[in-house]
């Protein structure tokens, strides 16, 4: 399903930045979970199901780009492996037993009402916390400066 997102993702950031690629993710993923929390049948978790293109594209390559723009050449790999690490590994591990915990006290649909919850809690995180990135050929921010939250920004430097 997500393949098209991933076809056209470079296309998709071009118009609407990372950041709004991010944002698509996390609305996506809120009305999906939200969906499968309220879901009366089957028939509806199948129509929810093509959300996930952009559940899980739009955000997993919103990533890619987001470290691709920030960090330096010599450490793409480390940053990348870091992701993978954390966004599979350690995501899966504390999803799973996080989920196994509330299925097993308060069933499915509060499982996946809490999901869609944390959903909408990281597209207010993106909105309040996570800079803008300049447009693709724009000239980039100082070294150091372009990950870090505009109030931290405007910081003068440690004299490192």
């Amino acid at each position: 399903a997500e393949i098209p997102v991933v076809y056209y993702s470079s296309a998709i950031i071009a118009r609407i930045g990372v950041r709004g690629m991010f944002a698509l993710g996390s609305i996506a993923t809120a009305i999906r979970l939200a969906g499968y929390a309220a879901a009366p049948s089957a028939a509806w978790l199948m129509g929810l199901q093509p959300l996930h293109a952009f559940a899980y594209g739009a955000t997993y390559f919103a990533s890619v780009h987001y470290i691709n723009r920030l960090v330096p050449v010599d450490m793409k790999q480390s940053a990348m492996a870091m992701f993978i690490s954390l966004s599979i590994g350690g995501a899966g591990i504390a999803g799973s037993s996080i989920g196994g915990t509330l299925i097993h006290c308060f069933g499915f649909r509060t499982l996946f009402g809490c999901y869609a919850a944390v959903a909408v809690l990281s597209l207010v995180v993106l909105v309040l916390f996570v800079p803008k990135l300049p447009r693709t050929g724009a000239p980039p921010l100082p070294a150091g400066m372009a990950a870090l939250p505009p109030a931290m920004a405007a910081l003068p430097p440690s004299g490192k």
